[in-house]
């Protein structure tokens, strides 16, 4: 809740307007308004929305079918609960360590336990499973 969260989320927030989405595409917005290049997905409160969007632009990559070497920075990646259900999104900031399987987040409703509805943006460590991805390229 706060201020940044009502920003964030166009003047929502509380418990039934999780923020994840909403930081994650006002950062992708910036980037792209600043390159002056289109939204590669269309921006959502939802990760559902989001995984439905990448889908149907051809930009989601599945763990299923997911190259590693492919994982860029930018790039969004969406926590799976089902094959229709995103819990989480968040912002990949480096994948170069795939020996180790694990890749550098920003991640935005969280707090340092690593709870995904919590109160601030953190620098997180994560592995690739259940993870699906977004190509923002």
């Amino acid at each position: 809740m706060g201020p940044w969260v009502r920003f964030y989320m166009a003047g929502n927030e509380g418990e039934p307007w999780p923020w994840c989405a909403g930081f994650a595409c006002f950062v992708l917005k910036q980037a792209c308004r600043t390159l002056g290049v289109p939204m590669p997905i269309q921006a959502s409160f939802s990760r559902d929305s989001l995984a439905a969007s990448a889908k149907d632009r051809g930009r989601f990559l599945s763990e299923r079918t997911l190259n590693r070497a492919d994982i860029k920075p930018g790039m969004l990646f969406l926590n799976r609960r089902t094959s229709t259900d995103w819990a989480h999104v968040g912002i990949v900031v480096d994948a170069s360590d795939v020996a180790h399987e694990v890749f550098l987040s920003i991640e935005e409703n969280t707090n340092d336990d690593g709870d995904r509805e919590g109160n601030e943006v953190c620098r997180r460590i994560r592995g690739f499973k259940n993870k699906d991805f977004i190509r923002v390229d």
